[in-house]
């Protein structure tokens, strides 16, 4: 079975992807909101509000140049799963086949399933890709609003020092120091890919990451058991790892049926083991 390494590892490529769209969507967002209109704080609010359908455009643009990337990507990665998954149990398999044990199988299934998982995957990922514009959408709006909040406050205690001192604030270095804090909160924010049912709002990659090395796991696993399938076996050994989290360890090196039976299986050497249901 793949170690959680392996399958990290797996997944990266595709989560980088995501990165770099999400971080050209943010820079994108700045581009707008920094653009050199110094008109009084009421009418630049509107004027960048009229800016989203602009901005509409140019997003969807940025979110295709990078999805065009990911078939290719989650294809290689569901192929390099599968190979990985399979690469000593159809050693092991094609051993059996040789010594009369198992007999020749007519078919692969694993396909099938690297079909099933690779639709999947795509199907959550371009509702990653809808929310993930939506989303910037909503944080330029946001952000706009937020500066012209953050300007008028920062005005308004202006007007009161400048009586005191009878001075004349710079209007321009007031909306200056307001886009700061606006564009600062969004690079910390971020934008949101996935909400799950508790409400929390994942980034883009967060999730990406998440669903691609679940569904590696997954697929690694479905793989293994359609493979045992096709030679007509259903009983495995766990395998072992060092550091082992406490709720796999119990079941390191133990043997299982993918049919929830018990029983013994005997050993070309005559050793004999036993084996219990996955989940009794």
């Amino acid at each position: 079975m793949l170690t959680p390494q392996q399958i990290q590892d797996l997944a990266d490529p595709i989560e980088s992807v995501y990165i770099h769209m999400a971080d050209e969507l943010l820079v994108n967002i700045g581009k707008h909101i920094v653009s050199p209109t110094w008109t009084h704080t009421a009418a630049w609010e509107v004027q960048k509000l009229s800016e989203l359908g602009q901005l509409t455009k140019e997003n969807a643009a940025i979110i295709n140049k990078w999805i065009k990337k990911i078939p290719k990507e989650l294809r290689e990665t569901m192929e390099d799963t599968r190979r990985a998954a399979l690469e000593k149990l159809e050693a092991q398999l094609e051993k059996a086949v040789a010594s009369g044990d198992l007999p020749q199988p007519a078919a692969d299934s694993t396909t099938q399933v690297f079909q099933d998982y690779f639709a999947q995957a795509a199907d959550r990922l371009n509702l990653v890709n809808t929310t993930t514009l939506q989303s910037s959408l909503d944080q330029y709006a946001r952000t706009v609003s937020l500066t012209a909040e953050i300007e008028a406050r920062m005005e308004s205690a202006q007007t009161i020092l400048n009586e005191a001192a009878g001075n004349v604030a710079a209007g321009t270095e007031t909306r200056y120091r307001a886009l700061k804090r606006a564009l600062r909160r969004i690079s910390d924010e971020g934008l949101t890919g996935f909400v799950d049912r508790a409400g929390h709002k994942w980034s883009p990659e967060a999730y990406v990451n998440m669903d691609i090395r679940t569904t590696v796991h997954n697929t690694a696993i479905q793989a293994t058991k359609s493979r045992m399938e096709d030679y007509g076996t259903d009983v495995f050994q766990v395998s072992s790892h060092a550091g082992a989290r406490p709720g796999c360890y119990p079941y390191q090196g133990k043997f299982y049926s993918w049919n929830n039976s018990y029983g013994n299986v005997e050993f070309g050497n005559g050793s004999v083991v036993s084996y219990a249901p996955l989940i009794a």
